[in-house]
């Protein structure tokens, strides 16, 4: 219960986030994606429930400021359930593997997004390099903040593991 209160929390303090304070963190017009950030760093320690929490935060979010519904609960889902599939894979301990992953992560979500942006009519063609250039510097962005988030998000992660094995 604790747990799901905790994203809950995240999720309504990333959206004040991202709709206050990160505006005037933007680098060249390009802020990190908090939501995203998040939904990949579960993927990385908890699998595929990812998937899950991915498509209700972006459920959430096209519901605030989405122009399609549905937009970025599909294409948030899809990356929760992209980092949990590889998640058995992946060694956690080491910071740079949050990072790497992010990096990635944020680049593939780019991608995926414009994919199916161009599928639906929202993006054209020769929207692509502009889009591009803002995939990654929001890439390198999120890439960035891995580091100062995913320790704090490692160790409440490893509390309730240990906490499961002593029970």
């Amino acid at each position: 219960m604790k747990h799901w209160f905790l994203m809950g929390f995240l999720l309504v303090s990333s959206l004040v986030l991202q709709a206050t304070a990160f505006n005037y963190l933007a680098v060249a017009g390009v802020k990190p994606d908090l939501l995203l950030i998040i939904v990949v760093l579960y993927g990385l320690l908890y699998g595929k429930k990812a998937g899950v929490l991915g498509f209700v935060y972006g459920l959430v979010e096209d519901l605030l400021v989405g122009r399609f519904i549905g937009f970025n609960a599909i294409t948030k889902g899809l990356m929760g359930l992209l980092i949990g599939f590889l998640e058995p894979k992946l060694f956690k301990d080491h910071i740079l593997v949050p990072v790497i992953v992010l990096l990635v992560g944020t680049f593939v979500f780019g991608a995926i997004s414009y994919l199916i942006g161009f599928i639906v009519g929202m993006y054209s063609f020769f929207e692509y390099n502009a889009y591009l250039r803002v995939v990654i510097l929001q890439s390198i962005y999120n890439a960035c903040l891995a580091p100062f988030l995913y320790g704090r998000y490692y160790k409440i992660s490893m509390e309730r593991f240990v906490k499961k094995l002593r029970r």
